[in-house]
């Protein structure tokens, strides 16, 4: 079964459970269990290059640059605090506007722009987000202001694959014309300062190239595939900033991009080849960055991916319960499960096998939230109908749904600190939702 296939840099991460599990597989549990099991995402992503005589001072220019892909969020946030003069996202801190789509108690709407790709990224209280205009966003949930960090100049170049630490936005400029052309350029940008740092940078016609980054801690680790015609192995590289230290991750199996990482372990998804009963042979692992030992691995259960990695733990999406999809993948109903990883025990828990349709896990601290199917009229349908968010307690047990009542097309869940973000339909196109945790009695440091 094609368990997952996950598009990265500009294509939203997809599970090919059934022929439709695409965009939102969203659901949650009631069960509980204990098990292990691997399966992966398989991801097969082709950044568009970008090129630019001048990478270096552009680099300083894509971070306050473009007036008009912002017009949908700067027209009613032009509030400056010296008086009245419109305020600019380019230069400065915007306020968010006051409107949007009413999403419930504690929700608001925070991103107003056309669209937001499904590739974003939230640590405690910033968002950084792409919009289908290929410009790149931060917000501040706890200000409720935004500004803008870069924006792409098709042909010349492409933005990509946001993220952040605590301290750092990073993200990839693809150059496809000009002196350095075929060039890819990773940069890090203080969110403090907005001072700009070129971090990596190599030819993607001759040199492994990057698919995905996620920045954790002091490691920024990207998904790394072999140029075109070379029939290498996929892999992960992981880098530190500071002391420019590079770690590797490989493996004899067929690396899949569906990963996530904390600074200190690494998991992954792989594909196996073989004949197996519940799906097509999609495992993960989990590794320790530092020297590539296997610090857990599971037997054949059932087809796992869609990982996430907090300090604390690890969640995936399972399919060892799974009675409805046939092996190839080919079926239009499933049964995913969340799983659990206790980083400190390495005992795993099933937190949801409800028997609907889970998916999108997230992690943090003692909080783990996914998408749920189990209100849905077809809650075993691989495609996306009413979906709710449900957040679990790993102290209390406690499990709650976030968004009854507001069941729409919602996607790709991400939780940090006293915050929980989502994407749902808007007057725009899809959007970025916040849900203020502490704020609903969910949260406590």
């Amino acid at each position: 079964m094609v368990f997952l296939s996950a598009d990265t840099g500009d294509n939203m991460n997809r599970i090919t459970f059934p022929a439709a599990f695409v965009i939102l597989m969203l659901i949650s549990c009631n069960g509980e269990k204990e098990e292990s099991s691997d399966a992966g995402m398989d991801v097969q992503t082709t950044p568009d290059a970008s090129s630019d005589s001048d990478t270096d001072t552009d680099t300083d220019t894509d971070t306050d640059t473009d007036s008009d892909t912002d017009s949908d969020t700067d027209s009613d946030s032009d509030a400056d605090s010296d008086g009245g003069q419109p305020c600019n996202p380019e230069e400065e801190w915007c306020p968010l506007p006051d409107e949007g789509r009413d999403c419930g108690e504690h929700c608001r709407q925070v991103t107003f722009t056309f669209e937001v790709n499904k590739v974003y990224d939230l640590m405690n209280n910033y968002l950084f987000y792409k919009d289908l205009e290929e410009t790149l966003w931060l917000v501040d949930l706890d200000d409720n202001k935004y500004r803008k960090v870069a924006e792409s100049s098709r042909p010349y170049w492409v933005l990509y694959h946001p993220t952040l630490n605590d301290k750092y936005l990073f993200y990839m400029k693809n150059i496809r014309q000009g002196t350095q052309e075929n060039t890819d350029i990773i940069f890090r940008l203080d969110i403090n300062t907005w001072h700009l740092d070129n971090i990596v940078q190599y030819d993607y016609m001759t040199e492994y190239q990057a698919f995905s980054l996620i920045a954790r801690n002091n490691y920024l680790c990207m998904f790394m595939s072999p140029p075109t015609g070379d029939d290498s192995p996929n892999k992960y590289k992981c880098v530190n900033p500071d002391t420019k230290l590079y770690k590797e991750i490989t493996d004899t199996n067929w690396i899949l991009d569906d990963s996530f990482h904390n600074g200190e372990y690494l998991a992954y998804a792989y594909d196996e080849t073989g004949d197996y009963p519940y799906g097509s042979g999609n495992h993960i692992i989990l590794k320790s960055i530092e020297d590539n030992s296997v610090v857990k691995s599971w037997d054949y259960l059932g087809d796992k991916g869609r990982v996430f990695m907090s300090q604390r733990g690890l969640v995936w999406i399972d399919l060892r319960n799974d009675t409805l999809g046939d092996r190839n993948g080919n079926s239009s109903s499933h049964n995913s499960d969340i799983y659990y990883l206790d980083l400190d025990t390495l005992k795993e828990t099933a937190l949801c096998t409800n028997s609907a349709i889970q998916d999108w896990p997230s992690i943090d601290g003692n909080l783990v939230a996914w998408e749920d199917q189990r209100n849905s009229p077809n809650p075993t349908l691989s495609a996306p109908q009413n979906l709710d968010i449900y957040l679990y307690n790993l102290d209390t047990k406690e499990e709650v749904n976030l968004t009854e009542g507001y069941s729409d097309l919602i996607s790709h869940v991400r939780v940090s600190g006293k915050w929980l973000t989502y994407i749902m339909h808007s007057n725009e196109g899809f959007n970025l939702f916040a849900i203020d945790l502490e704020a609903r009695g969910l949260y406590s440091e």
